[in-house]
């Protein structure tokens, strides 16, 4: 039994990754502000942010503040449907009728590359503590994996899961191709 990832649906993504491709994930540069360096010895990967606060700054990215859409999701119609579709799904199962309000929290399509690792953290602060993550991978491999406390997962293209971000957890992509997963945070009551 898994304490730290819950199914929670599976969705049609092709809108999505058709649109996807045509934004060069290869060429994102990342949100330093996040932690997203590139380099070798840590890995490689990027985010695009989809719905954010104002003025992102490390010193700020834990912090409590209201979340608004941003350019990139308002041009990008098959994401919003998305973000609908999944955020549905999450309030009618019992995990969000019990413990979320139904707005949704900061958003992103998150990049990782082949042989890059997320080290081990944890994601605290105020922003975190109100929030539940979620992860619906658009594009992976068999060898894209989360870690999440002492437990292991991959998670299979179009597929929703609730994520424990609140215990130790990481990443990793041992295979050979990008591993793109729309990443998100549902806000507690």
């Amino acid at each position: 039994m898994l304490n730290n990832f819950l199914p929670l649906g599976h969705f049609d993504t092709f809108d999505v990754v058709a649109k996807l491709h045509k934004l060069s994930p290869h060429t994102w540069k990342g949100v330093p502000e996040r932690g997203e360096v590139n380099n070798d010895l840590i890995g490689r990967g990027a985010s695009l942010l989809l719905r954010a606060h104002d003025g992102i700054t490390s010193e700020n990215w834990l912090e409590n503040l209201s979340v608004d859409d941003l350019p990139a999701l308002a041009e990008w119609e098959s994401m919003q449907r998305l973000l609908d579709r999944a955020a549905g799904a999450i309030m009618a199962h019992p995990l969000g009728g019990q413990f979320l309000s139904g707005e949704m929290g900061r958003a992103m399509v998150s990049r990782l590359d082949p042989g890059s690792t997320i080290f081990w953290h944890l994601d605290d602060g105020p922003y975190h503590s109100r929030t539940m993550r979620f992860h619906l991978p658009l594009v992976t491999n068999p060898g894209c994996l989360l870690y999440s406390g002492p437990e292991t997962m991959h998670i299979p293209a179009g597929s929703l899961w609730w994520f424990n971000n609140h215990v130790r957890h990481s990443a990793a992509n041992w295979g050979q191709h990008m591993r793109l997963h729309l990443i998100f945070e549902m806000c507690r009551k």
